[in-house]
Order: C-alpha cells, then sequence, then structure tokens
C-alpha cells in the first residue's frame, strides 16, 4: 500500500523534530559541562583560603554529615559550595565555620528529603552560638555568592556510569575508585582543576592499575578519554596526580587487620603526617567521605587491596 504524501510529511516532520531534540540536548549537555569546568576552574582558586583553613572546612562538614546520616552527594556537594565560595573571599575576611555550616545546610535543602532544623546545626559543630538570624544571613550571603547555583554533578554519578560502560569490574575495583574520588576533595588543589567527569575516569583507571595489576588496552583508553572529554595527557596528569596522593597519604602497608585505624584521618596520624586540628572542638570520629572503606571491625582493608 502506498503511503500519502501527508503521511510522508508527517514522518519526515517528525524525524526532524527528533534531531531536533537530539542537537538541543547534545548542545544543553556541551554547555552543562562547559560550565561545570569554569565552576571547577574558580573552586580552585582560593587566593586568601590557606589549606588549613580549607582542611578545617572540609572537616567540619563531614563532620556534620556524619552525625545527621546525611548522604556522602550531599557532603560532596557541600564541599563545592565551599569552594566556590572561598574564591571570592577578600583577604583576611570569611568566617568559615558558619559558611561550613551552611554549605551543609544549603546542600540538604538540595538533596536530602530531611533538613536538619537550625537549632541542631550550632550545638555541636561550633564554639559560637550562632543566632538564627546569623544563619539565615550566611545562607543567603552563600546562595547570593554561588548566583544560586547549586546543580552540580558529583564525581561518583560518573563513575557509576562508566563502570557500567566498562562491565565485569570487582568490586574491590569499584570500591578503590569510589575512595580515590573521595580523597580528591581532601586533597592537592590540582585535582581540582578537573572536573568531574575526568576525575571520575581517572580514579576509575587508577583503580584498575591498582587492584587488577593491569591498564586499559589502547582502544579501552581512547573510549574512556572520548567519554570523559579530555586528551590522554589531562586524563594521565589526573591520574598520576590521584595515585600519588594516595600512596603518599593512604596506603599503609604491612599493617594488621587488628591494627588498621578506622578512618582516613587516623590513617594519616598513623603515616604521622600533619593534621590540623582546630582548636575549637575535637576531630570528628569518622571520615563521612570514605564510609564504604569500614567493614563490621572498621578496619581499613580495603583501602589497602585486601579482600
Amino acid at each position: 500500500m502506498a503511503s500519502s504524501p501527508n503521511g510522508i510529511s508527517s514522518q519526515c516532520a517528525a524525524c526532524e523534530e527528533m534531531e531536533m531534540t537530539v542537537v538541543g540536548r547534545k548542545r544543553r549537555a556541551e554547555l552543562s559541562m562547559e560550565q561545570m569546568r569554569k565552576d571547577m576552574l574558580v573552586a580552585s582558586e582560593c587566593l586568601y583560603v590557606t589549606p588549613q583553613q580549607r582542611e578545617y572546612a572540609v572537616d567540619l562538614i563531614a563532620e556534620i554529615c556524619d552525625e545527621f546520616c546525611l548522604q556522602t552527594q550531599t557532603a560532596h556537594l557541600a564541599v563545592n559550595y565551599f569552594d566556590r565560595y572561598a574564591c571570592q573571599v577578600a583577604e583576611g575576611g570569611g568566617d568559615f565555620c558558619i559558611i561550613s555550616i551552611v554549605c551543609v545546610l544549603v546542600a540538604s535543602k538540595f538533596l536530602e528529603i530531611k533538613v536538619p532544623a537550625l537549632s541542631e546545626l550550632t550545638v555541636n559543630f561550633s564554639h559560637v552560638k550562632y543566632t538564627r538570624t546569623q544563619l539565615k544571613d550566611a545562607e543567603l550571603n552563600l546562595l547570593s555568592s554561588l548566583s544560586w547555583k547549586l546543580h552540580h554533578v558529583t564525581p561518583h554519578a560518573f563513575l557509576e556510569r562508566l563502570c557500567e560502560r566498562q562491565g565485569n569490574l570487582s568490586e574491590a575495583c569499584q570500591r578503590r575508585a569510589v575512595f580515590l574520588i573521595d580523597m580528591s576533595y581532601w586533597e592537592s588543589a590540582t585535582l581540582r582543576k578537573f572536573s568531574p567527569c575526568i576525575v571520575a575516569g581517572a580514579a576509575l583507571l587508577c583503580a584498575i592499575q591498582m587492584i587488577e595489576g593491569t591498564g586499559l588496552r589502547d582502544t579501552e583508553m581512547k573510549a574512556l578519554c572520548d567519554v570523559c572529554d579530555v586528551d590522554l595527557e589531562g586524563m594521565e596528569v589526573c591520574g598520576e596526580t590521584l595515585r600519588r596522593q594516595f600512596f603518599k597519604h593512604y596506603a599503609v602497608r604491612g599493617t594488621e587487620r587488628s591494627e588498621s585505624p578506622n578512618d582516613v584521618m587516623a590513617t594519616m596520624a598513623t603515616l604521622n603526617q600533619p593534621v590540623f586540628q582546630p582548636t575549637a572542638r575535637s576531630a570528628p570520629s569518622k571520615n563521612h567521605f570514605s564510609p564504604v572503606f569500614a567493614d563490621a571491625n572498621g578496619d581499613l582493608a580495603d583501602v589497602n587491596g585486601d579482600q
């Protein structure tokens, strides 16, 4: 049966509309990735925030998220907010304690079902008893500084997709990749210059090399770089930075399971690495950024590649 001209026209129109939709989505995705790169670059340029001040902020964010059983993604988003805010702070300005608190508050509103009450946020996490008005003013200041751009895709979201594409990855490999991503929030400012997708790809590459003892084939490596929208050199730079930081701070060799520290901060103490401890409060009992690495006994078996 011959198709009517009207039927053919309708099909052509539908195809054109579908093509425009696909092109539009691709363009929006490209713009989103470009904005993400800009945000990451801005977040790495904290001119007047010292490494100790940032470590204090990340430490506080991790402790608050752990106390209220918030998602790991919430902690990551809060750190992103802090870094983007900190790059705009003038020399000698900024109360990083209250900013860290409201970063968690805003991230919770964006991702969590239950948000911590304002009255609960300053009970155990600050030597200063902030008022509701101070917290609300700080929250508005943060939102204004971020231009209300609150959505940020974390490396974990990309890692999940990359693992699906790779296929047949061991659980140990996936856990090591997760840990490397978690570590990137604590470590070198160099890592904060890379997009979340590149960090996820480099973490996966490092995890495969560390756990499996092999690298990716050339075709697999090219496919990974294409997906992450980065050249081979950029992927290797990010991966080498992750690998260097891991073996510098976290790879404990010759440690018995019964003697393994319970968290990353304890691991650093074991290695005699300087850990910033704020005088106003004690260090957190857990590291919220790597909860999957503590087994029933709290050992760091997976971090060291043990099964």
